[in-house]
């Protein structure tokens, strides 16, 4: 995560946009902390907003040694954030719902899921973010070791609207519910089971054959459903 990138006036723009948004921006605008892209070049942040975006990607981190080598201020849970894409476009706000500091060996399987990048397995996690901190470790003079402190955090998109996720669990994509299926078939030596019909409304019940109605020797009574009424067929 590449973040203190500059609150010019594209940030300034969104985030009067969404304060305007809230029926308090008072609260929010005290929370500020800054404005963040994923990875390391264009290609990266821009792949990294998209994941945010969809709900995919709800979990980072980052070298907690970087923030005491410049005594930057950690996030704490409730930080509003922007991230932006890789050509520096704002797309979206994000609220800090956990910080941790875990060593890296520390990270488990969940996080590196809900990392939400590459192919969302701790072992890859641990291969691509060792090669990331890395450099990171270099530049400030220390070594990368499984024990290298790291702040990590989960977040949630507050804004825009259509971004965001409620819960700051990760976001589905909605299904529009479907029809139950029916009951599992139900046979006996008589050949008696469940039957369902699909009647179309201005058919009636009358003009439906005698040979799809239960036989005295299928099942005593049979339940049908006639536009959502539950009748009985007696024996005949």
């Amino acid at each position: 995560m590449a973040g203190g990138l500059p609150f010019d006036v594209k940030a300034e723009a969104f985030w009067q946009a969404y304060l305007t948004s809230l029926p308090q921006a008072q609260d929010a605008s005290s929370r500020f902390y800054e404005v963040f892209q994923i990875g390391k070049s264009p290609e990266a942040a821009d792949a990294g907003a998209a994941l945010i975006t969809q709900g995919v990607k709800t979990a980072t981190s980052s070298l907690l040694w970087e923030y005491q080598a410049t005594n930057k201020p950690l996030p704490a849970v409730g930080s509003l954030s922007i991230v932006t894409d890789g050509r520096g476009a704002p797309v979206c706000v994000v609220e800090t719902l956990t910080v941790e500091m875990k060593s890296f060996a520390d990270v488990d399987a969940a996080f590196a899921y809900d990392y939400g990048e590459w192919d969302r397995t701790l072992e890859t996690w641990r291969a691509q973010c060792w090669a990331c901190n890395t450099p990171r470790c270099q530049a400030i003079g220390k070594a990368p070791t499984p024990e290298m402190p790291l702040v990590c955090e989960r977040f949630r998109v507050v804004y825009p609207s259509s971004a965001a996720c409620p819960t700051g669990a990760r976001c589905v994509p909605m299904v529009p519910p479907m029809i139950a299926s029916p009951p599992s078939v139900s046979k006996s030596s008589g050949y008696c089971w469940r039957m369902y019909f699909k009647v179309l409304a201005g058919l009636f019940l009358a003009s439906v054959s005698p040979a799809f109605l239960p036989s005295k020797k299928a099942c005593g009574t049979h339940q049908f459903r006639h536009w959502g009424v539950r009748q009985q067929y007696p024996l005949r």
